[in-house]
């Protein structure tokens, strides 16, 4: 997921697609400072796809099968549209 992000972006964001990676540890299992998200964002080309580092255990609450990765799909008036349905493609949830 995180090495097509970036081209996915690219390909839906005219369609008004904005991707977000959450990241909830490191490597070393531990919650991602700056420059572990910096690392990823560098390492899988992320230019557009923001980094972020869930320090709060928010992906707890939507999570459905705790399984990795988790992937969920939020509208664009913030309501949760699927929750790990195991369709990895944003282009499904765009109208």
């Amino acid at each position: 997921m995180a090495s097509s992000a970036q081209s996915e972006q690219e390909e839906w964001e005219e369609d008004g697609l904005q991707i977000l990676k959450v990241w909830m540890e490191d490597n070393s299992g531990q919650v991602p400072d700056q420059n572990d998200l910096s690392g990823m964002a560098d390492n899988y080309g992320m230019t557009s796809v923001p980094n972020l580092a869930d320090d709060s255990s928010v992906w707890a609450k939507y999570e459905s099968d705790y399984g990795i990765p988790s992937v969920a799909f939020i509208g664009p008036d913030m309501t949760v549209l699927a929750v790990d349905t195991y369709s990895t493609n944003p282009g499904s949830w765009i109208e």
